[in-house]
């Protein structure tokens, strides 16, 4: 049911897309020799079974970078992965300027050599830190480093892409974690927009998915053609957006987290200005009510 209250139709090739999983199924019906099998979990947390892709593949034996801000999250990890060498567990509250050089490092730790920037790495990139997670993304890909797959949540994925929202990262020590996590979760975070503008045309769309927060998953598109994955590609992706966006998206006003604006709007006929606009004054109230 979309925002608009009428009825959505996909294709049916476009129905796979609607998954958290479709990473796993990718990968699992993929020749991937001649790439490193490493997974980059940035916000790991401590999630059993296959919830969360990124731990799922390193539960499987891949190798994987694990970066947790929480404490606790990290000692149940290390508790975890105790038998594993190739599983690195690593507990600070890195800032988008500092994290890349942190995962590269554990990567050399581990393997005593750097990984080359001349194919993609790592294998599969998750970020989910509630916490300016595009300024993560950015860092990471301006390092040099292309990810065969990258997963974002998407707080805002109710925007339309042609308008870009970003919260940006805030300095939190482990002091301040869970009240930082605790406060409005509409001031965090970014929106397709955001993260399309930073991914650029080489990624398509892999999956968009059931949750509420959505995870979006892309994928280098020359790998995928190679492979004949069925994709949304680059700029087929906002037409996929009009189509696929649905009453999961939207943060009903009555929750303490919702937005003053009827998102039906951003579905109408009105200008991007006048949309843009709306975001504006129903982000502000949203600011004024977190402080």
């Amino acid at each position: 049911l979309g925002l608009n209250g009428s009825l959505q139709i996909l294709s049916q090739e476009e129905r796979p897309l609607f998954t958290r999983h479709r990473i796993l199924e990718t990968m699992s019906s993929s020749n991937l020799s001649g790439l490193q099998s490493y997974v980059v979990n940035l916000g790991a947390s401590e999630m059993a079974g296959c919830l969360d892709s990124a731990s799922c593949l390193i539960q499987r034996g891949w190798s994987g970078i694990m970066l947790e801000c929480n404490y606790q999250h990290s000692q149940n990890l290390r508790e975890t992965y105790a038998h594993r060498k190739d599983v690195q567990i690593i507990n600070q509250c890195l800032a988008p300027e500092s994290w890349v050089s942190a995962a590269i490092s554990a990567v050399w730790n581990f393997e005593r050599v750097l990984p080359p920037t001349s194919s993609p790495f790592p294998m599969f990139l998750k970020i989910d830190v509630d916490n300016g997670d595009c300024d993560f993304l950015k860092a990471w890909l301006s390092a040099g480093y292309r990810p065969l797959f990258v997963e974002m949540e998407l707080i805002h994925a109710f925007v339309p892409p042609e308008i870009q929202v970003n919260f940006p990262y805030i300095d939190v020590g482990q002091a301040d974690f869970n009240k930082a996590r605790a406060s409005d979760v509409m001031s965090k975070g970014c929106s397709l927009g955001q993260v399309l503008s930073i991914l650029g045309d080489g990624y398509s769309l892999l999956s968009w998915s059931y949750d509420k927060d959505i995870n979006a998953q892309f994928v280098l598109d020359t790998w995928a053609k190679e492979h004949k994955i069925f994709v949304v590609p680059h700029s087929e992706i906002s037409s996929f957006w009009h189509r696929a966006v649905s009453f999961r998206e939207v943060w009903d006003d009555h929750n303490w987290h919702g937005m003053d604006l009827p998102l039906n709007f951003l579905l109408s006929d009105s200008s991007l200005a006048e949309k843009q606009t709306a975001l504006n004054v129903a982000y502000e109230i949203v600011l004024q009510r977190s402080q």
